[in-house]
């Protein structure tokens, strides 16, 4: 009868000597134990070169993230200088048409004064000879035979005002125009008013008004009045008669 070969199992034997080489210990390990331990080393290995891999990934797309943001730090802060400068340059050349144009306003009155035009004769009594505006309004264009009437640039808050004593006999409107009011004064004056803009009215047809009644409050940007001065019916420049009474 053929006798059985048992097979041998292999073991792994492990010496570890101190430095000294005083002490040494010894383990036994079996080829399966072993070989267990290596693919648990060979995987631990792994994952720590994946981490490594993903910690240099993260860091590299935190730099760059971090180099965009300064960049566009950067942008904002030009934008915004670019941005000052081009308000504090509208502003300058907003003072300088502003000045341009109350030089021509002004040039333009001196010529028609010297010339002799709309020169309007002296009477007894009172005039319409106060300024159409509460506070500082802009001459925008002055009285001319194709434009019988002046322009003024009205600020919010301000009010359009009475120049006379006189009773209010028209208050209307048009396309142009949501408020007109006509006023009759004496000595043959009759003043208009003619608000491009809509506004805070504050008086009716009828009302018996003195020299700087408020007639319209302004309460948008952007307004307009054009004023217009009557005298039997026929249109003068209104500057003759602020400039000689007002």
């Amino acid at each position: 009868m053929e006798q059985k070969r048992h097979k041998r199992k292999e073991i792994f034997s492990v010496l570890m000597v101190s430095n000294t080489g005083k002490r040494i210990k010894k383990y036994r390990v079996s080829k399966s134990s072993f070989h267990l331990i290596a693919v648990f080393l060979f995987l631990l290995c792994a994952i720590a070169a994946g981490m490594s891999c993903w910690a240099v990934y993260v860091l590299g797309n935190q730099a760059a993230l971090h180099k965009q943001i300064t960049s566009g730090e950067q942008q904002v802060l030009q934008l915004k200088e670019e941005n000052e400068r081009l308000t504090g340059e509208l502003a300058k050349v907003s003072e300088e048409l502003e000045a341009l144009q109350s030089k021509e306003a002004d040039d333009t009155a001196s010529a028609e004064t010297v010339e002799g035009q709309e020169a309007e004769p002296e009477q007894e009594g009172s005039y319409p000879n106060r300024f159409p505006s509460s506070g500082v309004a802009l001459v925008i264009s002055p009285y001319s035979p194709d434009q019988p009437y002046m322009s003024f640039g009205m600020q919010v808050e301000d009010s359009i005002i009475a120049t006379e004593d006189g009773t209010v006999t028209t208050i209307s409107s048009d396309d142009t125009y949501p408020y007109i009011i006509e006023i009759e004064h004496e000595n043959g004056y009759q003043t208009r008013y003619m608000c491009n803009q809509e506004a805070q009215l504050n008086v009716q047809e009828g009302d018996q008004v003195i020299s700087g009644t408020e007639l319209i409050t302004i309460t948008l940007e952007n307004t307009q009045l054009d004023y217009q001065v009557f005298l039997e019916g026929e249109p003068i420049d209104p500057i003759n008669i602020i400039d000689a009474k007002g």
